[in-house]
């Protein structure tokens, strides 16, 4: 970790922030979270459990924000179990829509998930958080497809391919930044890593989209 720092600050050793193409960027996830809340208000007072998105974005982008811009342990610690909100809540309004659950169990089913990935964090101490979440994810929205079998809930499945396809892009850039191929550690405002932000900020986006519609057909 300590030669990554050097490297992305290098010719930045005055800086406030570390990393500071990483942190500002971050700012794309607050940025998406205060448009849906602004935007979607009739939605969100209707349909309340889709407040969990933008609050998590908002909550994401802030922990990460201040992670890139010091890159300490406990400061890691934030940006990994603000992550686990969002997946947290992916697992939990899927198996709510298995159930036909209530919302006193989708609170119940999230404050598990996102509990159970902290001590899961602790307990795999070699596991990187962000493995973690990764994996949980993938087994959230694995579950999309079950109930597109089972119930299908939501016949317009646009938005969840477009987030989809921002998280690809998302993970390319990923991919490209970790491989030093968009890495500039002279250049200070553009590198890989910001995209890597970008498109999950813009895939957060979608996500709250696809959800949108299966309250709105739920309402039928």
């Amino acid at each position: 970790m300590k030669k990554i720092v050097l490297f992305l600050a290098d010719g930045f050793e005055e800086a406030e922030a570390i990393t500071p193409a990483n942190t500002w960027s971050n700012l794309a996830f607050v940025f998406i979270g205060i448009f849906i809340f602004f935007k979607f208000k009739s939605q969100l007072k209707l349909n309340p459990l889709l407040k969990f998105i933008p609050i998590s974005a908002i909550i994401i982008g802030i922990c990460s924000f201040v992670y890139h811009a010091s890159y300490s342990l406990e400061l890691l610690f934030l940006d990994n179990t603000s992550m686990f909100l969002l997946s947290a809540f992916i697992i939990s309004i899927n198996i709510k829509r298995l159930m036909n659950a209530n919302k006193k169990i989708f609170c119940t089913l999230y404050s598990f998930s996102f509990l159970f990935l902290i001590v899961l964090m602790f307990i795999f101490k070699g596991f990187s958080g962000s493995v973690l979440f990764v994996l949980f994810y993938i087994f959230g929205i694995s579950l999309e497809i079950i109930i597109k079998k089972r119930k299908n809930d939501i016949q317009n499945y646009k938005y969840f391919f477009l987030m989809l396809g921002c998280q690809a892009s998302a993970a390319i850039f990923w991919l490209l930044d970790q491989q030093d191929i968009i890495c500039d550690p002279q250049n200070h405002f553009l590198q890989g890593h910001i995209f890597w932000h970008f498109f999950n900020a813009i895939s957060i986006f979608f996500l709250y989209k696809h959800y949108e519609l299966y309250f709105k057909q739920k309402r039928l």
